[in-house]
């Protein structure tokens, strides 16, 4: 559940930056909701991006209402009431994109397991072989304050009850530090919360085990929100926990104290080393 969670939130913050660059070109010329759709469009491969109405100016800060992202065979993976941005146009203009806060107001994500177990809420994109690297320097992205208020991530999986989770949270991103201050997942049965800080890796290279820093909580954990991930967690019982990795050194450790309905407990104590090669690159 919290990997998923993490996932959106990721998501929906890239998305806020792309839609701000396409609204600040689109109010720049006087031609608001209709430019950004234009240029926002086709973004995302095999799915149609549409805002309905663009409002602010492009000195301080722009609204997007009802942003929806529409896949080619008619499914609604992410929608949002409103997208707030604020910034500084002269801090743009400089080279690198700083922004002063994004607010994500209502959006639903809906997620579908296909059958070869992927949670990817849009096609695939075809495999092209690895562009050399670049000798110019990326520009850094800031966000010195993001917010998610009343999020609903809907989970389907092949042959399982559907899950619906209510997510919420905020933090920041600067210097390549993605800080999460506050995150609430919960659902019918569950509540977890969690906060913690990562320096996202660049250019393929290995994640800094001793920049990570996670805490988890949640009281209760019903196993059987589980089930829509993994059909194995066929479990009545619930638990609450609490978990936390601290980076230090070249790894984390690991420490999860859980305490189960039936009475039972579990303690471990663990350590995280680091990955040879992570399968994403952050710039």
């Amino acid at each position: 559940m919290i990997r998923t969670a993490c996932r959106v939130v990721l998501f929906l913050v890239a998305g806020g930056v792309l839609l701000l660059l396409a609204a600040l070109g689109a109010l720049h010329v006087g031609a608001g909701t209709w430019a950004v759709n234009s240029l926002v469009r086709a973004a995302v491969p095999g799915a149609t991006i549409s805002v309905a109405d663009v409002a602010g100016n492009y000195l301080s800060g722009v609204e997007l209402r009802d942003l929806r992202v529409v896949r080619d065979d008619g499914a609604v993976p992410l929608h949002a009431d409103t997208v707030r941005i604020g910034y500084s146009l002269r801090q743009l203009l400089s080279g690198d994109v700083v922004l002063h806060r994004i607010q994500l107001v209502g959006p639903t994500v809906t997620l579908h397991r296909s059958s070869k177990g992927s949670w990817n809420p849009f096609p695939s994109r075809p495999r092209k072989p690895a562009p050399a690297p670049s000798p110019s320097k990326s520009s850094a992205v800031t966000i010195e304050h993001f917010s998610i208020v009343g999020g609903i991530a809907s989970v389907r999986s092949v042959n399982q009850q559907g899950l619906t989770i209510g997510f919420a949270g905020a933090g920041s991103l600067a210097g390549g530090r993605l800080t999460v201050d506050t995150l609430t997942l919960q659902s019918d049965s569950s509540t977890v919360t969690g906060k913690g800080s990562v320096t996202l890796p660049r250019g393929g290279e290995p994640l800094n085990l001793a920049a990570l820093n996670l805490d988890l909580e949640a009281s209760p954990l019903a196993f059987r929100d589980l089930r829509s991930f993994h059909s194995g967690a066929d479990w009545e019982e619930s638990a609450r926990l609490k978990g936390r990795i601290q980076g230090s050194g070249s790894d984390a450790a690991v420490s999860l104290d859980v305490m189960l309905s039936n009475g039972g407990t579990l303690v471990l104590r663990s350590r995280l080393t680091p990955l040879r090669r992570l399968p994403f690159k952050y710039s």
